[in-house]
């Protein structure tokens, strides 16, 4: 299932970035602004994570089953996605595009609860871990190769490829994907067998959710964490580019070196998915340490004296000027390292975020309370890049810019450690509500 998933996300994520790395060649052929196109990948954007809230309310409200969910999303996606490779006209462009979010969003909540039902808590981190590797390559494929295949070949063939790995592998793939019952193995850890989970969610539950202190100390986490997060991956590019003197290749290839760090984060998930047997406390515990770490190696990062200097325009000669300055420039060394140690640490953060959440509320809860803290991000992470430019309009300075907001990262790792507080106490309720659950069910089959 997860080998399933993988493939899905990574298809789906990639058509999040078929079209940005191509608005100057969509610009000049339909002739249109990038107000137009701007305001397109914004709603796009800002619809696909309404979506999220919308697609986990429909599934754990009413109980349906969520490979066929999965497969009209999908399915959905891949045949707005080739209207907008047919499309001519602006108008038609535009609004498949945008409705396409629609359907995009139903892949977050869905894979999130289908995790969540087949792998026991002592093996969540890691299973969310792979699935947010994953989705940073869909991520970066379809960044690269929208890239690569519209200057080979036009900007319409990566819309038209993904559209047709959507319908023609997406689509298989969530018609024949492993669907577990709903909250399959924490019920067989409680009961020894599998019961159906009839149980749905209802807005009742909210208060539910809400009297959970873990679920609000999270929530305000991810808000305070998605600030500096959104900023850097807006502006460190510039960063590089500004102030380091450097082409946009060179910082592509600089960063890239440095993001590598972010494979490595599964280490960390898989640590705290052993301590966790040992003590619940120490899985939102490492989440604080990665949290207090990460600032240290950023903040190195940014004040590293560092000027690469390399702005020949040819991309081969550039390239070798890197390579050679690589070899024997140690700040540039230092540099690439810490940024390294500083992505491995922020990329453990999110998949012990998500087991957390699912540690602490009950199967047709996670969903809904996942995708919720999701969409509320996304107006932290626009807030936090708008705030940044209008930071660095004023101030003429990244470097200090990115500085102030990775210093946030502080607040979040505090965040945490209140949760360690809460955290096993919300486990052990949640658990007595979940036994009680499983046995009125029992009993209803059993009278």
């Amino acid at each position: 299932m997860l080998l399933q998933i993988a493939i899905i996300t990574v298809i789906q994520t990639s058509n999040q970035y078929i079209i940005i790395p191509n608005y100057n060649l969509i610009k000049r052929d339909m002739g249109v602004s990038d107000l137009v196109l701007g305001s397109m990948t914004g709603l796009y954007i800002f619809l696909s994570g309404i979506s999220t809230v919308i697609w986990s309310y429909i599934a754990d409200a009413y109980g349906l089953r969520r490979k066929p969910l999965l497969l009209l999303s999908i399915l959905a996606m891949g045949l707005l996605t080739y209207i907008v490779y047919l499309s001519e006209n602006i108008i038609i462009f535009f609004l498949t595009r945008v409705v396409t979010g629609l359907f995009l969003g139903a892949v977050f909540p869905i894979a999130f609860s289908m995790i969540a039902d087949f792998f026991e808590s002592e093996r969540r981190a890691k299973a969310y871990m792979f699935w947010y590797i994953i989705s940073g390559v869909g991520m970066a494929l379809g960044f690269g190769l929208s890239a690569v295949l519209g200057a080979l070949f036009d900007w319409r063939y990566p819309i038209r490829i993904n559209a047709l790995l959507l319908i023609l592998l997406g689509t298989p793939l969530s018609l024949s994907i492993i669907e577990p019952s709903r909250g399959m193995v924490d019920i067989m850890t409680l009961s020894g067998g599998i019961v159906e989970y009839t149980h749905r969610f209802s807005l009742s539950d909210v208060r539910m959710i809400l009297s959970n202190k873990s679920n609000i100390y999270v929530a305000f986490e991810e808000f305070v964490s998605t600030l500096p997060q959104g900023v850097l991956m807006a502006w460190i590019t510039q960063y590089v580019v500004r102030e380091l003197e450097a082409t946009e290749v060179i910082a592509i290839i600089f960063l890239g070196l440095g993001m590598l760090g972010g494979f490595f984060g599964s280490i960390i998930a898989h640590l705290a998915d052993k301590l966790y047997t040992r003590s619940f406390r120490y899985r939102p515990l490492i989440a604080a340490v990665c949290s207090f770490m990460q600032v240290f190696f950023f903040a190195v990062f940014l004040l590293i004296p560092l000027r690469i200097g390399i702005t020949e325009k040819d991309i081969v000669t550039s390239v070798k000027a890197f390579i050679t300055m690589l070899r024997s420039n140690i700040l540039l060394q230092l540099a690439i390292l810490f940024f390294f140690l500083g992505m491995m640490f922020n990329s453990s953060i999110e998949p012990i975020k998500n087991s957390v959440i699912s540690d602490v509320n009950l199967p047709e809860q996670r969903a809904i309370v996942a995708s919720s803290i999701s969409t509320i991000e996304l107006f932290f992470r626009s807030a936090g890049i708008a705030v940044a430019g209008l930071i660095i309009d004023l101030t003429g300075n990244i470097r200090f810019t990115l500085l102030f907001f990775v210093l946030l990262y502080l607040f979040a790792g505090n965040l945490w450690l209140r949760v360690v507080k809460h955290y096993p106490s919300d486990i052990e309720v949640t658990r007595e509500r979940l036994k009680v659950r499983v046995g009125n069910t029992q009993s209803s089959n059993n009278p």
